[in-house]
Formats: C-alpha cells, structure tokens, sequence
C-alpha cells in the first residue's frame, strides 16, 4: 500500500498516550523513555529524579498540565480525595 500526503503528515506528531516520547531519569540515574500515563505512574511512586529534556521555561506550564491532567483522570476514576 502506498503512502499518501495525508498518511505522512498525520503521523508528524505523537500520542502521549502510547508513544514512549517523555524521558525521564528515574532514582537509580537510568534514562528512559515513557508514556504520559508511565511518567505519572512513576510521579505516584516517587520514583522520577528529573525530566532531563524539560527546558527551564517549560517546567511550570508543564507542571500545569500534569496537574490538570491527573486531576481530570480523579474525576474520570470518580475519586474525591488523594489518600490512597
């Protein structure tokens, strides 16, 4: 099957959701690579050390954005607090 225009222009951006583009250094200094729903499993256990490629401008707007999106995630689950 050929490719089309359409077909390669689609796939320029990733999914968060399944594609391993957020690396991440973990406690024991390892790089790796994980999903969104990867590096806020690894925030729940404390296990990230740093997001080496996260630029110094980006840190709070990405701070925002994980906030924003574990907190839709409690709702979606039906949680009402934090506490495991």
């Amino acid at each position: 099957m050929e490719e089309t225009k359409a077909d390669t222009t689609t796939r320029l951006f990733d999914n968060l959701l399944v594609d391993q583009i957020i690396r991440v250094r973990i406690r024991d200094c390892e790089v790796r690579s994980v999903t969104l729903p990867g590096l806020l499993a690894l925030l729940i256990v404390d296990e990230v050390e740093s997001l080496p490629a996260l630029r110094p401008h980006q840190r709070y707007p990405f701070h925002c954005f994980l906030a924003q999106v574990g907190a839709m995630a409690m709702l979606a689950a039906g949680a009402t607090s934090c506490a495991g």
